[in-house]
């Protein structure tokens, strides 16, 4: 995409495709897997002992800190951004290109567990663990009013300039 044409409105229609994209693909990765579409033979199913289940359990961990660590450090890059902007328009624009970047962060993070979790649940036929792949779906489902979080960022990015003058 030309840097020229960005625009905050262009940013956010663009994540919501590629939110819109992940979630896909694990739900219907899922839903093959849930149906019993894509299975493996029972006779050569993995068999998941305490390891496996906490292999599974550490990576989601890591992921969720991931999520919520990323969630919390982006206002704090877009008011270093929203500080260098030259004017209001560009400052939508540089806090826009923060959203985007760490809203695309926040949902692979997301989606590498849940995906993990799903591949386990093909492999040894334990389907329990796609409610892991679901929580995911939900997670990436909630980044997906970028819009709101850009203008109330931006609000309170102005707010917090205006009270320090």
């Amino acid at each position: 995409m030309n840097p020229a044409a960005q625009t905050p409105e262009r940013i956010a229609q663009n994540l919501k495709t590629i939110l819109a994209t992940f979630m896909s693909g694990l739900g219907l990765f899922g839903g093959l897997i849930a149906t019993g579409v894509v299975s493996v033979p029972v006779a050569s199913r993995m068999s998941l002992d305490a390891f496996h289940f906490l292999l599974v359990g550490a990576i989601s961990f890591v992921g969720l800190s991931m999520y919520f660590g990323t969630g919390a450090k982006w206002r704090a890059n877009a008011a270093t951004a929203w500080a260098k902007r030259t004017d209001e328009e560009h400052g939508q624009l540089l806090v826009a290109q923060m959203l985007l970047q760490s809203t695309i962060l926040r949902a692979a993070f997301v989606q590498a567990p849940s995906l993990l979790a799903a591949v386990f649940a093909m492999l040894s036929g334990r389907l329990e663990l796609l409610a892991i792949t679901g929580a995911g779906m939900i997670l990436i489902g909630s980044l997906m009013g970028t819009r709101a979080t850009l203008e109330s960022t931006v609000d309170v990015l102005r707010r917090g300039e205006s009270s320090a003058q």
